[in-house]
């Protein structure tokens, strides 16, 4: 009996299946290396041709160097985040301050216009007086 030979699809079926359950052991080793399960799915699916048919030395390096890139770009945008909540402060603190620099200020009018009253109703300047 003859075999037959294999078909374009069942070809693409097996590829296909071999690619996924490469994706997802390239997955798994990246979250025993500290990722997080979404992102190293994420860099699993990307990475998959570069390793796949590597020896175990350049799978093994090519994935500390991923693992350690996906964690300095997690700390960098950690930093960023900090910092941005930082900035949100500092606005808020000198929008405070402002506001107080506004009632200063209108405190200072309504003390100068008193004055100029007191001025007015004591008469002319006839030298130096308390007026307290």
């Amino acid at each position: 009996m003859r075999r037959k030979p294999p078909t374009v699809g069942s070809w693409w079926a097996r590829a296909r299946r071999r690619s996924e359950e490469s994706t997802e052991q390239i997955a798994a080793d990246l979250q025993a290396r500290g990722l997080d399960v979404s992102v190293a799915e994420l860099v699993a699916d990307r990475i998959v041709a570069q390793v796949e048919g590597a020896d175990r030395a350049r799978y093994e390096a090519t994935l500390d160097g991923v693992a350690l890139s996906c964690r300095a770009q997690a700390d960098a945008a950690e930093a960023l985040t900090h910092g941005a909540n930082e900035l949100r402060e500092v606005e808020r603190l000198v929008g405070s301050f402002a506001t107080e620099l506004n009632k200063l200020d209108e405190i200072l009018e309504v003390l100068a216009a008193y004055l100029r009253r007191m001025r007015v109703a004591v008469g002319p300047d006839e030298g130096p007086r308390v007026l307290h």
